[in-house]
């Protein structure tokens, strides 16, 4: 990688600055943004996907993340979220990636014209998006045609489970898994059945731990999402009559050759 960013003195009394691994996540993120617009071939579930960028922008993945951070992934997102929060950046979720735009990139590539534009694309894409949300909301109909397009049931499609979905099919496919349709349709309606919170939980621990299926983690449902082993039954045990005392005699011959 090459080139150079701006670094600023003052950075040292932010917030930012005060955590170790968020100061960590920071400098890595200016550090991935590109400085010139460009596409990006990106690997998806079916093949590869041609990603437009704009200066100040980057693909976010945990795999990679927690590979060049090393961090946990699920930390660094979390990470990304809260810089998201202070105002240092936008993501931007799709069903496959996760673009991340920094906020006022001219500042650190010294190219402020780059900033504006890229600053302008986000927003943009934030308000279609805020557009396209609350038109669902106004019609149930719409929102069940969504859902059908790209197969995720209308209860767990959400912004959030789009993110974390778009980071378990790139996760799977730098494993070198493919989905197929019938498998994607199978996942989305057992992730459905789990709700919102479960489905979210059990994808994360699932790339946490390098799995290549989804499981939840040990102690939640089942132990691992998996069911449980079945349990013989108890043997039944023999009644003698005792008022008999050859019956009972013959019974101990019987047990006890």
């Amino acid at each position: 990688m090459e080139g150079y960013v701006r670094l600023y003195r003052s950075s040292i009394d932010s917030a930012v600055f005060q955590d170790d691994a968020l100061w960590k996540v920071w400098s890595w993120c200016i550090m991935r943004a590109t400085w010139k617009e460009r596409w990006v071939s990106f690997p998806t579930g079916r093949g590869n996907s041609e990603v437009h960028l704009l200066p100040g922008q980057f693909i976010f993945g945990r795999h990679t993340a927690e590979k060049e951070l090393r961090q946990d992934g699920a930390s660094a997102a979390r990470r990304l979220e809260k810089l998201e929060r202070l105002g240092f950046l936008s993501r931007q979720p799709s069903t496959h990636y996760t673009i991340v735009t920094i906020t006022n990139w001219g500042s650190y590539s010294g190219d402020e014209s780059s900033s504006e534009q890229a600053t302008e694309q986000a927003m943009s894409r934030q308000r279609a998006g805020n557009e396209h949300k609350q038109e669902r909301k106004n019609s149930k109909k719409e929102r069940k045609e969504d859902a059908n397009a790209d197969g995720i049931p209308p209860e767990i499609d959400t912004p959030e489970f789009r993110a974390i979905w778009a980071e378990w099919e790139q996760h799977r496919a730098e494993k070198g898994g493919k989905f197929t349709s019938v498998a994607r349709k199978r996942q989305f309606a057992s992730l459905a059945e789990m709700g919102l919170a479960r489905a979210i939980a059990a994808i994360a621990n699932s790339i946490k731990h390098n799995y290549t299926g989804i499981f939840e983690e040990r102690g939640s449902s089942n132990g691992n999402g998996k069911p449980a082993p079945k349990t013989a039954p108890a043997p039944t045990p023999t009644v003698v009559n005792v008022k008999n005392p050859n019956l009972l005699r013959d019974y101990q011959k019987e047990e006890n050759p």
